[in-house]
């Protein structure tokens, strides 16, 4: 479990970042991630390497490759757009997902993941494009597992959060793998 003082400060950097500046650093994040997955290219995306230890990445995602990590992004976004899009209609979404087992990627992924995760970004954003910021920080809330409570507009803002933990990770991946 992330520790407390740690959970206090990304919830206060989510609380604290603009509806704006979430939606730039969501596109800057995904072209990236895009840029290190071609900077590999197909035959090394898929490869996993062992990376030494990251803010914000578990003990179980350090041996993943590139394609994994797009894999996990992707799936977690297809969660938090389905979050957002529940807030936005005014409900909160009720689901048995499991963030510790759900999240995690499949062995032997490969550059398909490329596309998928660029598309799952594409449709979050499409999904928020028409909606104002006084729009996104009105909803109801909806509990994130380690960071509590968050509205429309803090979902916006953890979205480019957790891109740009899994952008780091997937650098320190191409990193080892260029060595």
């Amino acid at each position: 479990m992330t520790p407390w003082p740690v959970r206090k400060m990304v919830r206060l950097l989510i609380c604290s970042t603009s509806h704006e500046k979430a939606t730039r650093q969501i596109i800057a994040e995904r072209d990236q991630t895009l840029s290190v997955a071609d900077q590999l290219g197909p035959e090394l995306v898929g490869s996993p390497a062992t990376i030494g230890y990251l803010p914000g990445i578990d003990e179980d995602m350090r041996g993943w490759s590139v394609a994994q990590t797009l894999e996990h992004n992707t799936i977690v976004n297809t969660v938090f757009t389905d979050i957002v899009d529940h807030l936005l209609r005014g409900e909160t979404l009720v689901s048995n997902f499991d963030v510790k087992h759900d999240v995690m990627p499949a062995e032997g992924v490969g550059s398909e993941q490329v596309k998928n995760f660029a598309q799952s970004v594409d449709r979050y954003l499409a999904r928020v494009e028409d909606v104002s910021p006084a729009e996104m920080a009105a909803t109801k809330f909806q509990a994130h597992p380690m960071f509590g409570p968050f509205t429309a507009k803090h979902w916006h803002a953890m979205f480019g959060f957790h891109l740009k933990l899994h952008r780091r990770q997937a650098e320190a991946v191409a990193k080892k793998l260029n060595a």
